[in-house]
């Protein structure tokens, strides 16, 4: 991302890239997902923990600091990468990653969140985070996708046959 993003476009004036250090515990991360189960503040410690260290990373390797921090895609709904997490968990984790970053020195920095599958579930976590005065601040972009599965913008060649033959769904 660094060589065939940043740099190509900053000279563009280009300064809104995103950061995406997944916070997921349904497949790839059991340590998180077992600290989850036995110490939940150390979890949501962790979750900051893990935010914080990319964005340190791309400060100290890079000397730049990312506008965006999208630590999540489709938590509760879709991929369900919270595994059985909910939206006032959602805005747990956003909460102990703000203030995560915030003692890191990011004090710009700002999170997309929720970007859950539809766009109604995008809207029910948002409210709750936005809702939850100590996580609010640290929001910068409500994040949504526009399809469910299963619709024919989750599908390439649907979107192909379809729209790309001039006849859109």
């Amino acid at each position: 991302m660094k060589t065939k993003l940043v740099d190509l476009a900053a000279p563009m004036g280009f300064t809104e890239w995103c950061l995406s250090p997944k916070i997921e515990i349904r497949w790839s991360n059991p340590q998180l997902r077992k600290l989850r189960q036995a110490d939940y503040p150390a979890f949501l410690a962790a979750c900051g923990e893990q935010v914080a260290l990319c964005a340190r990373y791309w400060r100290d390797r890079y000397q730049l600091e990312p506008r965006f921090i999208m630590p999540f895609n489709e938590p509760t709904s879709g991929n369900g990468e919270l595994a059985g997490g909910n939206a006032k968990e959602v805005a747990e984790i956003v909460r102990a990653i703000g203030l995560r970053l915030r003692t890191e020195g990011f004090t710009d920095v700002k999170l997309v969140v929720p970007c859950e599958e539809t766009v109604a579930r995008s809207l029910a976590v948002a409210e709750t985070i936005l809702a939850d005065e100590q996580a609010r601040p640290f929001v910068g972009a409500i994040g949504y996708h526009c399809y469910p599965y299963g619709s024919p913008y989750a599908s390439v060649p649907r979107i192909l046959h379809a729209s790309g033959t001039g006849q859109p769904d």
